[in-house]
């Protein structure tokens, strides 16, 4: 929940999320955009379940909807997986540190 208020392209789903290693992360909890930013509440009707990896390479912009069930991450149909990708685009990992 912390994410919240990040900046975020269109669109809204709602997903059970499993989380085996912080319970409190659990939840169906709904993913929406409200002026550009990132709002989450108590969702009600399921669109998808995800575990946490997934929702975190969503997040990242690390890894693509279609990757997840390959990795055992979930299953989310064709829209719900376009909805995704909308909003949050692929992104390139930067790393802030210096070795």
């Amino acid at each position: 929940r912390h994410i919240e208020g990040m900046q975020i392209e269109r669109g809204s789903f709602t997903a059970q999320i499993v989380d085996a290693q912080c319970p409190w992360n659990e939840g169906v909890w709904k993913f929406d955009e409200d002026k550009g930013v990132l709002k989450i509440s108590v969702g009600k009707d399921v669109d998808c379940e995800l575990s946490i990896h997934a929702l975190a390479a969503l997040i990242y912009g690390t890894q693509d909807p279609d990757d997840f069930a390959h990795l055992g991450w979930g299953e989310p149909n064709q829209p719900v997986k376009d909805v995704m990708r909308s909003m949050f685009p692929p992104k390139t990992p930067y790393l802030h540190e210096m070795f």
